[in-house]
């Protein structure tokens, strides 16, 4: 089994296993939330549903990564699942506005979340399930080093987060302390904010191929002591995101024709290197300048 297909099933698998649980637990947190008017898990049922879309996202990124590249898309048709993560993120915009509105009204007409011992339940329910998901993606994503896994692990992190701050705000109110539960949702409704922010900001930027690698001044300075020659200089390096992996481009001036057989040499040497040392770099092309 290659590289690629390993990490491609084992990003579904993480995937798959959000998917279900957060279908599972938005039910059961938007359910009870509405019954017992605790904001704080209403809140908390929407970043489950966020959680679950974009592990939808993710799977259909690596149906489309096993469709080998062609003349029509040199570079595959991975981006297109950005295109969904950017709807993504507006959805969560709108969905911070409608809990930040409902958790400023609940302050105003004072509403009281009624205390619940099924309440206390679905939290502690949350975050075991969470937790043991979280476990289970961070030793995938430690084996294949994968954008997708890492991101699921971080929202399974956040959510255990989150749900411990909404179990706090159950226990206030266990004590008559009602305003904390909607606090918290006012406090959760802003990282949705933060979250869609991020969401958006990351869709653009590869969508408009920005450079977006995170390991390229390493990877900068291992070409320059690679290449680190008086007859040659090296321009500019750079990388484009095609969804899965990176594509690095190398533009390279000669300054000396003499030398074109050893900078030839070098240079595929190099290519190997970077390949065989960056699992997420696809392909490396070296542009030369007379």
């Amino acid at each position: 089994m290659d590289y690629t297909t390993d990490v491609n099933k084992k990003v579904i698998k993480v995937c798959v296993f959000g998917i279900f649980a957060n279908i599972f637990l938005f039910i059961i947190k938007f359910v009870f939330g509405s019954i017992f008017n605790s904001q704080a898990l209403i809140s908390d049922s929407i970043h489950s549903f966020e959680d679950m879309t974009s592990s939808i996202v993710s799977i259909f990124g690596n149906i489309f990564s096993k469709n080998k590249n062609n003349r029509k898309y040199p570079i595959g048709k991975l981006k297109i699942q950005y295109v969904f993560s950017l709807f993504i993120g507006i959805f969560i915009l709108f969905a911070f506005f409608s809990m930040l509105f409902s958790g400023i009204n609940n302050i105003l007409n004072n509403n009281k979340l009624e205390f619940s011992i099924y309440l206390v339940l679905v939290c502690v329910f949350n975050i075991i399930l969470k937790l043991i998901l979280y476990k289970y993606s961070k030793k995938s994503y430690i084996e294949t080093n994968n954008i997708l896994i890492y991101s699921n692990m971080l929202d399974q992190r956040n959510d255990v987060i989150f749900s411990i701050c909404t179990l706090i705000g159950i226990i206030f109110a266990l004590f008559g302390i009602y305003i904390v539960d909607s606090i918290l949702s006012i406090l959760i409704s802003f990282f949705l904010l933060y979250t869609a922010i991020m969401i958006i900001y990351r869709s653009i930027c590869v969508l408009i191929d920005k450079d977006i690698y995170i390991n390229k001044n390493n990877m900068c300075k291992i070409i320059k002591d690679k290449l680190n020659y008086e007859f040659l200089d090296i321009l500019n390096v750079y990388t484009i995101f095609t969804g899965f992996k990176y594509i690095l481009y190398i533009n390279i001036l000669i300054k000396d024709m003499s030398f074109c057989k050893i900078i030839i040499y070098e240079t595929n040497n190099l290519k190997q290197f970077v390949l065989d040392n960056f699992k997420d770099i696809d392909t490396v092309n070296v542009n030369f300048l007379i």
